[in-house]
């Protein structure tokens, strides 16, 4: 690990903005953090929702301020802030019978939500500072239509090349639930994340213990040892930097090759887990890609899926060379991102995601037409 992360140049926090982080928990960070803690959730064992804490939140602030700062110098949280009531959800279009068609999705009692949404207040105005600009997954300012915008603009860039550019599209297995913590928490001290926050951090992944809700009935506890969690709200900004370094790794190692334009080299985009790398030279690129997968891979517990990992090519040149030897699959059609159907040949993209998604409208509406009901009710069902 140390010495894969010794050879990246990693975006590091100013002091000013680590004192930012360091600082003692207060009723008014409390307070923003209910306030922006989202509403109409599940609720975790102790069955009390968000909506409880703003209602009597002139009786609980000062409560749940000397709770977590205790807990914080004490290098404990209660018992009652470590359980998650794990139950999964299933994935659209995915076949009920099989276990990997669901998602797991941890219920947490809120006043750990409360606790971890102000450690995730805190990040996210630093995190852009830590996090390269491909990265566009949780990030302020950031958004998905930001990477298929990009990728159109390369795709269309490169269409008439002579030189080879294909898509290689990353699946990772489980991406949340394998981050290992150890490396984790060396990734957040060498972006120069001081004691005290790496020790918030800590607090929530010191014990952790979860059930299993299934049909009604909850399994016994066990402990948790790796992962973040799915329905925590610091999760995904933990994630976003746990990733950064995989992709740093891409961006600095010679024999991976980007596309370059007006003088910037575009090489990889990332939403969260979903990488996409714009790769010239593919056969290198792709042969020193996989070597860095399997590396990082090995500290960091990340792990591709190889049988839904694929290599779409962008233009005739690439199409004419196909890259068998390597152990992703070869699309030479199309492919899935961000939820998009990505076709090889950009001009199709308007027929593969409008035409059928307009001719589902056109039914919906036709159905909805021979109803029996009032013009109120039509214009309620096209609202919905």
């Amino acid at each position: 690990m140390h010495e894969f992360l010794n050879k990246l140049n990693l975006q590091t926090l100013t002091d000013e903005d680590r004192e930012h982080l360091e600082k003692e928990i207060t009723s008014e960070e409390i307070r923003e953090s209910i306030f922006n803690t989202a509403g109409g959730k599940s609720p975790g064992l102790d069955g009390f929702p968000i909506e409880f804490y703003r209602s009597f939140l002139p009786k609980l602030i000062e409560p749940l301020c000397s709770m977590f700062n205790y807990a914080i110098e004490s290098e404990k949280l209660p018992d009652t802030l470590e359980q998650a009531l794990i139950t999964v959800l299933l994935k659209p279009g995915k076949d009920p019978l099989l276990c990997g068609s669901y998602r797991p999705i941890s219920l947490l009692n809120t006043s750990y939500k409360i606790l971890a949404k102000l450690i995730a207040l805190r990040l996210d105005r630093v995190l852009p500072d830590l996090v390269d600009m491909d990265q566009t997954g949780f990030v302020r300012n950031r958004s998905s239509p930001d990477n298929i915008r990009r990728l159109f603009n390369i795709m269309h860039y490169v269409e008439n090349d002579q030189e080879s550019v294909v898509a290689a599209s990353l699946d990772a297995e489980k991406a949340f639930d394998r981050i290992e913590w150890n490396y984790l928490f060396e990734v957040l001290q060498r972006m120069n994340i001081g004691p005290k926050y790496v020790g918030l951090i800590r607090l929530l992944y010191k014990c952790p213990v979860a059930q299993i809700l299934t049909n009604g009935n909850i399994s016994s506890q066990f402990s948790l040892s790796r992962g973040t969690r799915q329905g925590c709200p610091v999760s995904p900004l933990l994630f976003s930097l746990a990733i950064e370094p995989l992709a740093e790794a891409f961006r600095s190692h010679p024999s991976i090759h980007g596309v370059r334009i007006g003088g910037r080299e575009h090489l990889v985009s990332l939403y969260a887990d979903d990488i996409l790398l714009y790769l010239t030279k593919p056969e290198i690129s792709l042969r020193t890609l996989v070597d860095i997968l399997k590396e990082y891979g090995t500290f960091s517990g990340y792990k591709i899926n190889l049988s839904k990992s694929i290599i779409m090519p962008f233009n005739r040149a690439a199409m004419q060379n196909p890259i068998l030897d390597q152990p992703f699959s070869w699309k030479p059609q199309k492919m899935t991102y961000l939820g998009l159907q990505i076709p090889s040949e950009i001009t199709k993209t308007y027929q593969l995601n409008y035409t059928p998604l307009l001719k589902k409208v056109g039914e919906e509406l036709d159905r909805w037409r021979d109803l029996p009901i009032s013009l109120i009710g039509r214009v309620n069902c096209v609202k919905m």
